[in-house]
């Protein structure tokens, strides 16, 4: 099977496709249906066009037998709505029916908080097709028939992964093939920012339940970037899940409203376009108003993540009825970063002190050396000290 095209991902084209199959048949594509000719031969051509800029390798031929049926999408001024088309096996209808009702949820609440749907004049659909897993084909998506047809499982965080990369892959595509964690480390964060608004969980929780270390620990001695431009996938667990962790943290470095901002800017800046990991960080950069090669040399370029040990003394109260709390923080880690004398994962940690009554009380810590100490006066009995309880930080922690 191939595809004659500039395989570039930079290399952005429109596209006219003309499909003829069987007249039993349905022949999905790219962007619009302009019109189906039926042929004396008894067979009929669908002529689709897509007139957005698209990377190649997202360009979607599908046709079989296939049962269509659609959903609305209103956009964000309420009043503009968009088709979305689904085609599928007839023999797996309802079950689509069932999952794929998530879909228009998911481009709500991914306009909300990344900017409209990019392909609002055209269409979003899903394709099914043989094949494993699933493929962002710009405003097609194809999805696995085990996938559909399976009965335990609602394939939610497939659906809204390969919906998220309408906005982080197919609008804005990564510059060359080792920024492949700007499709896919967005689109597992999107898998958490939609439970977040959907289910109206916490994003931590989330990310330490099921993108937690041990998840991808076979695939932390590879890096965020691909090092190898010729199997770009071969560190999956660093590209996509720990490529969610960088946006996380991210996320917690600069706040929740400078990370939203940060978003939409480099979406502003590269639309229909290509975007590299150096235009993402300034654009985060922008937001928060200081260099931030300091966190993108270890946890971007750097293999691993930190391995944490903590250690406290607790004392008091003195004269004045006050307590002291001294924290020794250490990076146990063993690996070498890029352009660094030291090997130091640097991040803001939050330190919870908690205390006899019951309550806590959170410091923040900049944790830039293999070890460090810091000390706090509180007015009240404390009784341990955590770090990053809330998980915001890809870590080990000595002795949990």
């Amino acid at each position: 099977k191939w595809w004659p095209c500039i395989d570039n991902p930079a290399d952005k084209a429109t596209a006219e496709i003309e499909i003829t199959v069987p007249q039993s048949n349905q022949a999905a594509s790219n962007g619009v249906l302009d019109r189906t000719q039926p042929n004396a031969d008894g067979t009929v051509t669908y002529f689709w066009r897509e007139d957005s800029p698209l990377a190649t390798y997202l360009l979607c031929v599908a046709a079989t037998n296939y049962h269509k049926f659609e959903d609305t999408y209103t956009a964000l001024d309420g009043v503009t709505t968009m088709p979305l088309v689904y085609y599928v096996y007839p023999e797996h209808l309802e079950l689509a029916r069932q999952k794929f009702a998530v879909t228009r949820s998911a481009m709500q609440i991914y306009a909300g908080l990344f900017g409209e749907y990019p392909f609002l004049g055209e269409k979003y659909g899903m394709a099914e097709f043989p094949f494993g897993g699933a493929m962002e084909h710009q405003t097609i998506t194809g999805i696995s028939s085990a996938l559909v047809g399976s009965v335990t499982d609602s394939q939610q965080a497939t659906i809204v992964h390969e919906l998220s990369h309408h906005w982080w892959g197919d609008l804005v595509t990564m510059r060359t093939w080792n920024d492949i964690w700007l499709n896919e480390g967005f689109a597992t964060y999107s898998e958490v920012l939609f439970v977040e608004h959907f289910l109206n969980l916490d994003p931590g929780e989330v990310m330490s339940q099921s993108y937690d270390d041990g998840q991808i620990s076979g695939a932390l001695g590879g890096t965020v970037t691909a090092e190898n431009r010729e199997d770009p996938f071969d560190d999956r667990g660093a590209i996509y899940t720990k490529g969610g962790w960088v946006l996380h943290m991210l996320r917690h470095l600069v706040g929740d409203e400078k990370f939203f901002r940060a978003l939409k800017d480099y979406r502003a800046r590269h639309e229909f376009g290509n975007g590299s990991t150096g235009e993402l960080r300034e654009s985060f950069e922008r937001q928060y108003g200081q260099p931030l090669d300091w966190f993108f040399q270890p946890w971007v370029y750097a293999p691993g993540r930190p391995l944490y040990k903590l250690s406290s003394e607790l004392s008091g109260p003195d004269g004045s009825g006050s307590y002291t709390v001294k924290v020794t923080l250490k990076q146990k880690q063993s690996i070498v970063i890029p352009g660094r004398a030291e090997a130091v994962f640097i991040m803001p940690l939050d330190l919870t002190i908690h205390f006899d009554d019951g309550t806590t009380e959170t410091r923040v810590v900049l944790n830039d050396a293999r070890r460090q100490k810091v000390s706090f006066t509180v007015s009240k009995r404390p009784t341990s000290v955590g770090v990053d309880e809330a998980h915001w930080v890809l870590k080990k922690v000595k002795g949990q």
